[in-house]
């Protein structure tokens, strides 16, 4: 409903409604800086990490935005050359444009990157292995597996409360549709797409990310509890399972 609304609101009302936003709290900070009477020093650190912050998230979500707008070419390009979107997304640009030519496409080879594969940059050259090959390369690159038997989990809070639900491992957009209201989400991290589904969660709770990730800035909009950063959630935890959630101390323990 709220998505619709957005969709149906005058652009220039929004975009005025956003300055002023912008506006008020600028005055806010201003005003609360004035009050702490900080030296020369303090006030340019804290700029220093504003823009930071700030920088941080706009690289974020131009990447986010590119990925959307380059969505509409490879549907195109699917269409042209019979393939599903998926399919086109694991050939190398080359490829696609050898293919756009005339050039036939090995399609059993799409569908064997999408089972596994690991895309290799080297000496400005791409390579995509896949099969045996890419699995000898992944066990020489694996990280020791980290400790499962943990009683419970340790991260840092990203936005602080207490809850209590089943958990959903929710890795894409896609997996959003498992979710419940109430319903504790776990995913290695979040994005703008997973934004339905973690407005239904009573905590959120991720593999990886910083006070400035997309999980954390999300779930203090929405005053959900949050805990970040806890590296093993996604294997610790499964679909069902019920947790305690309490984010203020950073902890998550199955109920």
């Amino acid at each position: 409903m709220e998505i619709k609304q957005d969709l149906q609101a005058n652009p220039e009302e929004k975009l005025a409604e956003a300055e002023n936003d912008e506006k008020v709290k600028q005055e806010a900070v201003q005003k609360l800086l004035d009050q702490l009477e900080l030296n020369d020093v303090t006030k340019k650190r804290l700029e220093v990490s504003r823009r930071f912050g700030y920088s941080k998230n706009l690289r974020k979500e131009v990447g986010f935005f590119v990925i959307y707008a380059i969505e509409g070419v490879q549907k195109e390009i699917a269409r042209r050359l019979g393939l599903t979107l998926a399919q086109v997304r694991y050939f190398l640009p080359e490829e696609i444009s050898a293919a756009l030519e005339g050039k036939r496409l090995d399609v059993d080879l799409a569908n064997k990157r999408r089972v596994f594969c690991i895309y290799l940059y080297d000496h400005g050259k791409h390579r995509i292995l896949t099969g045996n090959e890419a699995v000898v390369l992944a066990e020489t690159l694996r990280k020791p597996e980290r400790d499962l038997s943990v009683s419970e989990l340790k991260g840092q809070c990203a936005c602080p409360g207490q809850a209590k639900g089943r958990t959903r491992i929710v890795m894409s957009a896609e997996d959003g549709g498992k979710m419940q209201k109430g319903d504790v989400l776990v995913s290695f991290s979040t994005n703008p797409n997973m934004v339905p589904a973690m407005k239904l969660a009573s905590a959120i709770v991720t593999d990886v990310g910083g006070v400035t990730c997309h999980a954390a800035i999300v779930s203090r909009e929405l005053k959900i509890p949050c805990v970040i950063g806890t590296k093993i959630a996604t294997k610790w935890l499964k679909d069902g399972d019920l947790v305690e959630v309490d984010a203020t101390r950073g902890i998550v323990r199955k109920a």
